[in-house]
């Protein structure tokens, strides 16, 4: 069940092995999710799909990734993604290439 009127979609990325335990907004989860749902069928038929996807609520940083679905029949033959974000943090602590 979605909380925003919009959302087509309530993700939740859980990955504690990369050491986050949740994620708040990944656009490329989404992406993967709207394929699996085309192939599916879930998504049906041919043309452009929008939708909304809302993610990130369960850890207190609310996002929405929008993504259109270019469908022909069970395959996705282009997803983009688009939203808005809001920088939470900035660090430094990934080591650059020397």
């Amino acid at each position: 069940m979605t909380r925003g009127d919009a959302c087509a979609l309530h993700c939740r990325d859980l990955c504690p092995s990369l050491g986050v335990n949740e994620s708040s907004a990944v656009s490329t989860r989404n992406v993967a999710l709207a394929a699996c749902l085309v192939r599916h069928g879930v998504i049906a038929g041919g043309g452009l799909h929008s939708l909304e996807a809302e993610q990130g609520l369960a850890v207190g940083r609310p996002g929405r990734v929008h993504l259109e679905i270019e469908a022909a029949d069970t395959r996705a033959r282009a997803i983009h993604v688009g939203g808005m974000v809001t920088r939470m943090i900035i660090t430094d602590s990934i080591p650059r290439p020397s």
